[in-house]
């Protein structure tokens, strides 16, 4: 069984997968942290119940749309299909578990907001001691509460942080969603090939969500 060094992951439902994804995936690879970069969609999210008119099938097929030419920094890349062949709830405590016995050291990759309630995750305390966290910020106003964060959650769970420059595409994949609804312009969000993929699927023409 392969052994790694440095794995990065990087979760998210990815519903669409949009710029600024691909832009903080780049800056993690960018960072010197990592040798090795997972992207992992959740087959379903445990903070929330999908109802998006896509599929799994869907978002990985979009994944690989939008790092079709993803090479930085001659970090190994692959797009995981692990969470969404799983068919249940996606932990993050669950995929670590299984991810650590494969390499030396692991970092998760996730957003400003994610990092400020990481320890409300599903067994946090475990997960905290099991692998650091890189964080993005942002914007530079965030910049005090992140590092307050960081500070307090190594002070109480040893947990160990890095913060990374990005380029933050300021959107979310619920406002691209909300766009496609309304018949909005997405083109400024999303690589054109994933954006013809969402219209020739028919995907978020309607949703629901909660």
């Amino acid at each position: 069984m392969k052994k790694y060094m440095n794995l990065g992951i990087y979760g998210g439902t990815f519903a669409p997968v949009h710029k600024g994804h691909v832009e903080s995936a780049k800056a993690f690879a960018r960072s010197g942290l990592i040798d090795t970069l997972f992207i992992m969609p959740a087959y379903l999210p445990p903070h929330k119940k999908l109802s998006f008119s896509d599929s799994p099938e869907a978002r990985m097929e979009m994944l690989k749309i939008a790092f079709r030419d993803f090479y930085e920094n001659s970090v190994d890349f692959q797009i995981s299909d692990y969470e969404i062949k799983k068919e249940n709830v996606s932990y993050t405590y669950d995929t670590v578990s299984h991810f650590i016995k494969l390499c030396e050291k692991l970092i998760l990759l996730c957003g400003a907001d994610m990092f400020l309630s990481f320890d409300t995750w599903y067994r946090a305390p475990e997960l905290m001691k099991t692998c650091e966290v890189a964080y993005i910020p942002r914007h530079n106003g965030q910049l005090k509460v992140l590092k307050d964060k960081a500070d307090e959650l190594y002070e109480r769970y040893g947990l160990i942080s890095h913060e990374i420059n990005a380029a933050v595409v300021d959107i979310s994949s619920s406002e691209i969603r909300e766009k496609i609804k309304n018949g909005s312009d997405i083109t400024d969000f999303v690589d054109a090939d994933v954006e013809k993929y969402i219209k020739e699927k028919g995907l978020y023409d309607r949703f629901t969500e909660s």
